[in-house]
């Protein structure tokens, strides 16, 4: 079972200098959670400056866990996937501390992207688009507005998503203090070769979707989109790396395995995304397809 680290807010004299003294330890010796004194967590703030420190590896391990409280949608399990895989976007920065959404939000109601009537491509008139930069779940995930004033247009030819007026932004109740700690890092992001362009695009990214790289390892259309994070590549249930159906990649809604969307497009076409099955494998749907999320941040 993964450590789950309750951060509380009030710490005694002593428990403070029983932090101190592990922390100055940890750093001298790198032994961090293994230490006689044990570091305790007591802050966001807390987990960032052992990340900015460059102890996070000493202190934290793949599977750990954090909650964090959420107005709308409660108590929100986050797992650590991931330590110092991520390149935070500030130079300033070296170290980050990656974590995912320990199971899903939305169920099957979130559109990646919402069918475009206008575009001449008749695909993305059908069935959305592909592109991620400019996606209707990643304004989403990335807002702080009420429902009816996140969404808008990012090109000429983006409608509208199905929820956008019955749900407000995700980060809009979430955590003040979570969120001062999450900084952005740089993603790279396949681009579908029939309007895209192919190739790759890299964004800057506070709030996103995992890609097909980083949760099954291999490329995308010859494209590495980043790397595969430790949680999935360590803790995998295939005796070798593969698509196939892993149970160390299953998400819930409540209760029940759900589907979940990546990043990724299917490069093949304009309109299809990659998410993975309820068995833990890979799929491809059109992007007005409704899915969970498992989003994914980094403390930095």
């Amino acid at each position: 079972m993964s450590n789950v680290l309750n951060l509380i807010s009030e710490e005694t004299y002593t428990e403070k200098m029983d932090t101190q003294n592990a922390l100055l330890k940890a750093i001298a010796t790198k032994a961090g959670g293994g230490l006689d004194y044990p570091i305790k967590i007591n802050s966001w703030a807390m987990v960032q400056q052992l990340v900015r420190l460059g102890v996070g590896d000493k202190v934290f391990k793949i599977g750990d866990q954090f909650i964090c409280e959420h107005e709308v949608y409660g108590p929100l399990v986050w797992d650590v996937i991931g330590i110092n895989q991520d390149t935070p976007a500030d130079s300033n920065y070296k170290n980050s501390l990656t974590i995912q959404l320990h199971d899903c939000l939305g169920g099957e109601t979130l559109q990646f992207d919402a069918p475009e009537p206008t575009n001449p491509d008749l695909r993305r008139s059908q069935y959305g688009s592909n592109n991620w930069a400019c996606s209707n779940i990643r304004q989403w995930l990335n807002s702080h507005d009420a429902a009816g004033e996140w969404w808008e247009e990012k090109t000429q030819y983006d409608a509208k998503p199905s929820y956008a007026d019955s749900m407000d932004g995700f980060l809009r109740g979430l955590d003040e203090e979570f969120l001062s700690v999450i900084g952005e890092v740089r993603k790279i992001t396949a681009n579908n070769t029939v309007t895209d362009g192919g190739y790759s695009e890299t964004s800057t990214e506070k709030i996103f979707l995992p890609s097909i790289t980083e949760v099954f390892g291999g490329l995308n259309n010859g494209v590495s989109e980043g790397v595969a994070y430790s949680y999935y590549s360590e803790n995998t249930t295939l005796t070798a790396p593969g698509t196939t159906g892993d149970a160390n990649r299953v998400r819930f809604w409540n209760g029940a395995p759900t589907y979940w969307w990546l990043r990724s497009p299917n490069t093949a076409g304009s309109f299809s995304i990659r998410y993975v099955s309820i068995d833990g494998g890979i799929g491809n749907f059109g992007a007005n397809n409704s899915r969970g999320v498992s989003p994914v941040c980094c403390i930095v």
